[in-house]
Formats: structure tokens, C-alpha cells, sequence
């Protein structure tokens, strides 16, 4: 018998085992301070249950323990301050989202993604984003299509050029979105909610003129 093999056939209280571990540690991360009546947030260390986790993912096949689960990491995730933390954390997400077809449960976890886009700074926590937002893109939800797309073009990388943003699909993305709304196109609230983290953080994070001025 393989290893996966044998994980599988414990699968129920090891899902109950991580759920219990993500829930308690999202607790830990919101302690009040003893001199202080407001809730801190502290930074996880989550080590290697992460990895764990992300191996077994993928045989998490219950839609409602994927969201379950989703909710709960992307609260976690608010806590992490390690890039690559955040990779692993998303990255989870993307294969859970994979089990989820329900369109309700699906914008559900499109309003917890977005606020992350107006905290992102770095090329591998965009890309594990827009590949989160591919698998979304996927599930041919008419109402999220676009959204996902404009998030995935806005916050695109030139593969070429390693840390350098993809100038013509970010630039393309702002002249489709300008002609939209020439032609009286109406956003969604949620494509609304997306442009504004996105741009937002653009005047914060990025240093070409060109990106900050199609941001305003």
C-alpha cells in the first residue's frame, strides 16, 4: 500500500485534525493583549502542517469542507507575513476552490480574495493570486468571468523579464476597461471593489509612472 494510500484511508480525522489546527491557530492570532482591551493580530508560525496540508488538498473532495476550509485559511492568511507562507497558504486555497462549483459559495470566496489584492507586493504572491483566480475563471461563471480577469491582466508579470510587470496586458486591461465605460458598460460592485484595491496599491507598490497614472 502507498503512502497516499494509507493517508486516505484516515482521511476524516485528518481533515478534522487541520480544521481544528487552522480555527485554533486564527484564534491564537487574534488574542487580546493583556494591556490592551483591542485584538492584535500576531504572526503565524505555521511550519510544516502547511505542507501537510497542501498534499492532501487535493483528495479534500466534500464541497462544503473545501469552503469550509477556504474560509478559515484566508483568515489565517491575513496573520502570515512570510512570502512564501502566503504562497503555500493560496496555493491550498487554489486546489480546494477546484471542488467548488456552486456559484454562491464561489463569490463567497471572491469577496474574502479581494482585500489581499490591496496588501500583495510581491511577483510570486501576485502570480499564486492569479492563479487562484484562473481556477474561478474556470468554473464559467458568467457574473465572475470578467472580474477574474481583470485581477489576473491587472497584476500580470512579463515572463520574460522576471520582476518586471507586464506592461502591455496590464496597459490592454486599463484601455478595455476605459472603453467599457465610453460605451456605458455598467462594473459589477464586485469589478468596482477589484479596481479599486488594485489601483490603490498600485499608487502604493509600483514605481512606473505610466502604471500609476492609469491607476487614478
Amino acid at each position: 500500500i502507498s503512502g497516499i494510500e494509507a493517508v486516505l484511508q484516515v482521511m476524516e480525522p485528518l481533515i478534522s485534525h487541520f480544521n481544528t489546527w487552522v480555527h485554533t491557530n486564527n484564534q491564537a492570532s487574534t488574542t487580546p493583549s493583556p494591556k490592551s482591551k483591542t485584538k492584535k493580530k500576531k504572526p503565524l508560525n505555521v511550519g510544516v502542517k502547511l505542507d501537510i496540508l497542501r498534499n492532501l488538498a487535493p483528495y479534500i473532495n466534500d464541497p462544503a469542507t473545501a469552503l469550509q476550509f477556504i474560509e478559515q485559511l484566508l483568515i489565517m492568511l491575513s496573520a502570515v507575513k512570510k512570502s512564501e507562507t502566503v504562497c503555500k497558504v493560496v496555493q491550498i486555497v487554489q486546489y480546494l476552490t477546484e471542488k467548488i462549483d456552486d456559484n454562491v459559495a464561489l463569490t463567497k470566496i471572491v469577496n474574502l480574495i479581494l482585500p489581499f489584492y490591496g496588501k500583495l507586493e510581491l511577483r510570486e504572491e501576485f502570480l499564486e493570486f492569479s492563479k487562484l483566480m484562473e481556477v474561478i475563471r474556470s468554473k464559467n461563471n458568467a457574473d465572475l468571468e470578467r472580474l477574474c480577469t481583470i485581477c489576473i491582466k491587472l497584476t500580470s508579470y512579463d515572463k520574460k523579464r522576471f520582476e518586471e510587470p507586464d506592461f502591455e496586458a496590464r496597459m490592454t486591461q486599463f484601455m478595455e476597461i476605459r472603453d467599457g465605460i465610453r460605451k456605458q458598460e455598467k462594473l459589477s460592485v464586485l469589478e468596482i471593489t477589484a479596481l479599486a484595491y488594485i489601483c490603490c496599491n498600485n499608487l502604493r507598490i509600483e514605481k512606473d509612472s505610466a502604471l500609476k497614472a492609469n491607476s487614478l
